[in-house]
């Protein structure tokens, strides 16, 4: 698979061409969307678990509910094409869709991430541990939808 070369605006992927090489970034059009129930159930993917995770720090930021939230994938299993996946939310009257996709590397996999607030990009590093991701996607996301620097130090608690 050739990599993809994405900036931190972009929100969708292509499948490569049969020559290999890439073309418009563009989730493919047969991606599958699906909806992501309120509750976890058994033998979901793990996607929509973090789907949730992210509606519910977004819900908390914005201090609204999440009205809807999609989970769409590349079939990467039934052709070859990037591994890529967006996670589509929409809360507070904002669409913010954060996309990820796996970038291959000399020791494995590595995933990258793009967020977009109402079809603007926004920029976005992960910063260290990673084991706070959801809650970085979060916050710059809310970060992105506020008219001024929101208040250093501003944390949602999780109950």
């Amino acid at each position: 698979m050739t990599p993809v070369a994405l900036s931190a605006t972009t929100t969708h992927l292509s499948c490569p061409t049969p020559s290999g090489a890439a073309g418009g970034p563009v989730l493919e059009p047969d991606a599958p969307v699906r909806a992501v129930a309120a509750e976890a159930h058994p033998g979901e993917p793990g996607a929509h678990a973090v789907a949730r995770d992210l509606a519910v720090w977004l819900s908390r930021l914005f201090d609204r509910p999440a009205q809807a939230v999609r989970v769409r994938r590349n079939p990467f299993e039934q052709r070859p094409c990037p591994r890529a996946w967006t996670y589509e939310i929409t809360v507070a009257g904002h669409e913010v869709v954060v996309t990820a996709w796996e970038v291959p590397t000399l020791g494995g996999t590595l995933t990258r991430y793009a967020i977009t607030v109402d079809g603007r990009g926004v920029p976005f590093v992960v910063r260290r541990p990673a084991a706070h991701l959801i809650w970085q996607l979060a916050l710059a996301t809310w970060r992105a939808t506020c008219p001024e620097d929101p208040a250093r130090g501003a944390r949602a608690t999780r109950t």
